[in-house]
């Protein structure tokens, strides 16, 4: 029996639904932030790569009170099946204080938490507040998008957010937790604090077990790394597939067999059109632990604008090239990203590693000059 078992007041309790709140989690937990080793409760969901395994283990640290399986893969199912469907979910979900009650294996409705920990205001964070009494809420870091602007605008409509204000139920955060509180360009200044980002053994080792390192393809110093993302997730741009095979071609032809493109969970198939025989790591490994174990300095990275550019550098202080994206694909709102990737040269000891290109001619010659200065490193 754990100590949380014998009272129903447990301090924390923690949504993961992806893997970088797992990380976070952990890095909070591990680090006994306020507090919260043993004294910890996490909802993790179904949805997660694994998600049985690595609930298995979470729950054989000890380091939580208890872990408990969220089905997000219901409202997976109900999109799939019918948008009117989802959408009357999610408006229930919001309404709804106890809707969810239905996503959890095993319920706990009269377990009372002081804090709960969210990454943004998604309908299954929201219900997830809704449902637990607590006296205060965080936020956890969510990756790039926690970094600037928003995150609660971000992640909510309008509508939705009328509703809640409606309901008395608009509740503000008491504190953000991030990796590097000195990169945000946010509006939540006043309640930004740090997770403790040192190297650490006991958290490392843990993470070595719930992520298995290995890869479809071996990671090589000399590595030009292509980070894919699905053009149609990303709004406001105004150049798309086109744009991106020019890219493509050009990497291929620079760099041939040093190409490697990431594959995107939602990205189906690969880029046969281009008849180029590009390797791709399809194993769908965790970024973060590849970051750990296996990037290097010299390796460079090239993507539209997303947290795994930037996550060597969050995560273990690694500086690879990187090579931003969002100017060639017309992105609307490139300021807010501009103002975003100052900040991360700023971070990084060698400020000439990181590059945003304006225009395909401009990338060719970023590329030559990094490549000058790898044949130095070699």
């Amino acid at each position: 029996m754990s100590s949380c078992d014998k009272s129903t007041k447990i301090k924390f309790a923690f949504l993961l639904l992806t893997d970088i709140h797992i990380m976070g989690t952990i890095k909070f937990v591990f680090s006994d932030i306020e507090s919260s080793y043993k004294n910890s409760d996490i909802y993790v969901s179904d949805e997660i790569i694994d998600s049985k395994r690595k609930i298995e283990l979470l729950s054989k640290s000890n380091a939580f009170c208890h872990v408990y399986k969220v089905k997000a893969s219901l409202i997976t199912e109900l999109q799939n099946k019918s948008m009117l469907a989802f959408r009357l979910n999610n408006v229930c979900a919001t309404l709804n204080k106890n809707s969810f009650g239905k996503y959890i294996e095993k319920k706990n409705k009269n377990t009372k938490y002081n804090i709960l920990v969210i990454t943004s205001d998604t309908v299954l964070n929201i219900a997830f507040v809704r449902y637990y009494g607590h006296e205060k809420l965080y936020y956890l870091e969510d990756g790039v998008g926690s970094y600037f602007g928003n995150v609660r605008k971000m992640t909510t409509s309008h509508s939705r957010d009328l509703v809640l204000k409606v309901l008395g139920a608009k509740e503000e955060p008491m504190a953000m937790y991030l990796n590097c509180p000195d990169i945000y360009t946010g509006d939540l200044t006043n309640i930004i604090c740090a997770i403790p980002n040192e190297d650490n053994k006991v958290i490392n080792d843990f993470i070595d077990k719930l992520y298995d390192a290995r890869s479809d393809v071996n990671y090589d110093p000399m590595n030009v790394i292509y980070l894919d993302q699905p053009l149609s997730i990303i709004k406001n741009i105004t150049r798309g597939k086109e744009t991106e095979e020019n890219i493509l071609s050009l990497l291929y032809d620079e760099f041939q067999n040093d190409l490697l493109i990431r594959k995107h969970p939602k990205t189906v198939g690969n880029r046969d059109h281009l008849s180029k025989k590009i390797q791709y790591d399809n194993f769908g490994g965790q970024w973060e632990t590849a970051c750990v174990r296996k990037l290097h300095d010299t390796n460079i990275l090239v993507g539209f604008h997303s947290t795994a550019l930037i996550s060597p550098k969050l995560i273990s202080n690694k500086e690879p090239y990187v090579v931003f994206l969002y100017k060639l694909f017309g992105f609307k709102g490139e300021e807010k990203l501009d103002t975003f990737v100052c900040k991360i040269s700023n971070m990084y000891k060698d400020k000439k590693k990181v590059f945003v290109p304006e225009t395909i001619d401009e990338l060719v010659r970023v590329l030559h000059v990094i490549e000058s200065r790898r044949k130095v490193q070699r």
